[in-house]
């Protein structure tokens, strides 16, 4: 379990997380388990002392409908980026990103290894495996436009093993 562990925005990132464990109901709701990637999983793995400002979760794209219902009818604030194939979901100055599965988990192959389970703050959810979460940031750092934010945290992750 994820807990007594704290990035450096420690009272923010409590508060944070208490609105992330609402969208993981949501989307539990809708009969989905996210998958948290991102900079909380740097986090996760590191136990570097950075900072987490959003939580990121992949979600099935094809549930983004579902989803956005259940977030107008909770009276939730959200942007659905159709081009970006994200719903950004904003509220009391908190953000967590449900970024498609299908278009942001291709650039390696799906297995067996790709995820592990974690309890999520006394959620059970799936998270990108170490190996996955090292492939996603080497290839959004070479592939990126802005590589910078990208390659630091690639770095921060290369050498664990």
């Amino acid at each position: 379990m994820v807990n007594e562990i704290y990035p450096k925005n420690k009272e923010y990132f409590k508060k944070l997380i208490l609105f992330a464990q609402r969208i993981i109901q949501i989307c539990k709701e809708n009969k989905i388990i996210p998958i948290v990637y991102g900079s909380f999983m740097i986090f996760y793995y590191t136990k570097n002392s950075i900072k987490v400002n959003d939580i990121d979760f992949y979600i099935p794209e094809k549930s983004f409908k579902n989803i956005s219902k259940s977030l107008k009818k909770e009276n939730i604030n959200f942007n659905w980026d159709v081009e970006w194939r994200t719903i950004i979901i904003e509220h009391d100055g908190f953000k967590i990103e449900l970024d498609s599965l299908e278009k942001n988990f291709k650039f390696w192959q799906s297995g067996k290894n790709s995820f592990i389970d974690l309890d999520f703050y006394g959620n059970k959810i799936r998270a990108l495996s170490l190996n996955s979460l090292k492939k996603n940031y080497k290839n959004a750092f070479l592939k990126s436009d802005s590589p910078q934010n990208y390659k630091r945290k690639y770095e921060l992750l290369k050498n664990i093993k």
